[in-house]
């Protein structure tokens, strides 16, 4: 019953694959798209081509924004009131009949904000922002070289594998 089962289910995939028939340049694009190698180079050469961008953004200033905020419900330190009689007390004179009372701060406020700005240009770098595009430059095209030898290697393979199955 088994055998059974697994023929009807390889049985569509048999008579598809006898009816189909591939050309090399089929083959190649299709090892193209699936081979996984060739896709690990491919991001391979993606990130290799960032790195050499965030080498070149060296030569550009860094701009750092820091904005806060902060909000008390209930602040720490109310008003600070002086009345005219405690100051004249504390002179040695004679306190008034009505003293005025004077406001020395009004209080903390509930809400603060805070915004920063800072601005790194590197001036003097001794060549090593450009040193550094160069490296990045040069293993971005050793990246290249190596996705276009695997990928040669491949079909090389895949024409071997084909020549195999002719002969």
């Amino acid at each position: 019953m088994r055998k059974l089962a697994w023929l009807l289910l390889l049985l569509p995939s048999i008579l598809m694959s006898l009816s189909a028939s591939y050309t090399l340049c089929d083959l190649i694009a299709s090892m193209e798209i699936n081979n996984t190698d060739l896709r690990k180079a491919d991001q391979a050469i993606v990130q290799s081509e960032l790195d050499v961008k965030d080498a070149k953004a060296a030569y550009h200033p860094a701009i750092d924004l820091t904005l806060t905020g902060m909000y008390m419900p209930n602040p720490l330190i109310d008003d600070i009131v002086v009345n005219t009689n405690d100051i004249l007390t504390q002179l040695g004179r004679p306190p008034l009949m009505q003293g005025y009372d004077i406001k020395l701060y009004d209080g903390m406020e509930s809400t603060y904000y805070n915004a920063s700005i800072s601005i790194t240009q590197p001036l003097i770098t001794w060549g090593k922002i450009t040193n550094s595009v160069k490296l990045y430059e040069t293993v971005s095209d050793a990246m290249r070289i190596q996705r276009s030898d695997k990928e040669k290697q491949l079909i090389a393979e895949l024409k071997a594998r084909l020549a195999a199955l002719y002969y």
